[in-house]
């Protein structure tokens, strides 16, 4: 049986990790109903394949997750020795995450693509928190899973969000260099004055 303080933790956890969820969920299919993703992705077999064994992929991993939430006991062997200052650290992570990625959704608008696409009507957004950061939204989902993992005190929720940094490490030079090719000196400029992941220090070398 848990202890009161872990039971109000892994209420909090359950409470913060449904939300993401929901939001991502919600998010992700709009951004490709708008930007058309999602018919490109149905006529091309292909990508039709890798993005659904991916989508079956997730889901057993969310499977995991909603045994963790309503039987944590199960997953006991994913658990991580974390003291409990590191797990309420690990909520305060989650939410300025998640206030973050809410805030760069609002400030993208229809901007927003799920994917590397730019297309004929993008803008290049310098508002909101895209004044310091050039990749708020990646941020914010690190910050989110690095949160969830420290709150749950397990690698379980710790891994994906390690594997998304790996992508996001690959994805950010075909991103830029897609801006580059649609902005010009106007994206290299504004490379210039951020940072990718946090507001840049004051120096004459590009974050």
């Amino acid at each position: 049986m848990m202890l009161p303080n872990s039971q109000l933790l892994h209420f909090l956890f359950s409470g913060f990790y449904l939300l993401f969820l929901i939001e991502r969920g919600y998010f992700q299919a709009r951004a490709m109903r708008i930007s058309g993703e999602a018919t490109n992705i149905k006529a091309n077999k292909r990508k039709l394949i890798i993005v659904v064994s991916l989508f079956l992929l997730a889901q057993l991993w969310v499977f995991g997750s909603f045994i963790f939430i309503v039987k944590p006991t199960l997953m006991a062997w994913t658990h991580l020795p974390l003291p409990t200052w590191a797990q309420w650290s690990g909520m305060s992570l989650s939410l300025a995450g998640m206030a973050l990625e809410f805030y760069t959704q609002l400030t993208l608008g229809r901007n927003y693509s799920s994917t590397v696409h730019i297309s004929n009507e993008h803008t290049l957004n310098t508002n909101g928190p895209y004044q310091y950061l050039r990749h708020p939204m990646y941020t914010a989902l690190i910050t989110v899973g690095i949160g969830l993992g420290l709150i749950s005190a397990s690698w379980y929720f710790l891994l994906p969000f390690i594997l998304t940094a790996i992508v996001i490490i690959f994805r950010i030079p075909r991103e830029e260099a897609a801006l580059i090719d649609k902005f010009g000196d106007e994206y290299i400029n504004y490379v210039k004055k951020t940072g990718r992941f946090l507001p840049r220090k004051k120096s004459h070398n590009p974050g």
